[in-house]
């Protein structure tokens, strides 16, 4: 049957075994299978490399998948992008509004005229930080020959827009008191009570 099994001529299977069974590394149990006590160290086995990279991609495959929710790490990573590409879109209208209310223009939030405010944003920029810098520049603009660079492609270029707002956080706005302490509403650059 062997020879049969393993297409090797019948003469070379009884040596084989015969052998096998001399230097006792076959066993013949009772119901005549042959059992190979040495059978790992023969063929080798795994080495401590390979247990090693099969544990790590099993863990990888069951980081990459859920088996009961079917819902796989790309997938929740992929919704995650979604959620934060619109919530920056969302914070980049807002911002882009603002400067229209400010300067009087009338951009349309189209891909065009967010794609400077969505590039500051992504790099950590606050909403804040962006209508500081619009509202400064424009308090400084305003009736000069900058006028016409109050747009978003000059305020939010990535060479322009962090000096704009380091060199604005240096301003202050001070709120205005009258004589008894009460606020009046009014507000002034601090660079401007020096300049009086």
């Amino acid at each position: 049957m062997l020879a049969t099994i393993t297409n090797t001529n019948i003469d070379i299977v009884r040596s084989a075994m015969k052998i096998f069974k001399q230097f006792k590394l076959v066993e013949i149990l009772p119901d005549e299978t042959i059992y190979m006590k040495c059978i790992e160290s023969m063929i080798g086995s795994e080495s401590e490399v390979a247990k090693r990279v099969r544990k790590h991609r099993a863990k990888k495959k069951a980081l990459q998948c859920n088996k009961v929710k079917q819902i796989c790490n790309t997938d929740i990573d992929i919704e995650l992008d979604k959620e934060k590409d619109k919530d920056i879109y969302n914070k980049a209208k807002s911002i882009l509004l603002f400067l229209n209310e400010q300067t009087n223009h009338k951009y349309r939030p189209t891909k065009g005229t967010l794609k400077y405010i969505k590039e500051r944003l992504n790099e950590g920029y606050t909403e804040k930080d962006c209508r500081y810098v619009i509202e400064t520049m424009t308090h400084n603009w305003s009736g000069t020959d900058m006028e016409r660079h109050l747009d978003y492609t000059t305020l939010f270029r990535s060479s322009n827009f962090p000096k704009y707002l380091e060199k604005e956080k240096l301003r202050k706005k001070i709120k205005l008191y009258d004589k008894d302490g009460r606020p009046t509403g009014e507000t002034i650059w601090s660079d401007e009570v020096y300049n009086k």
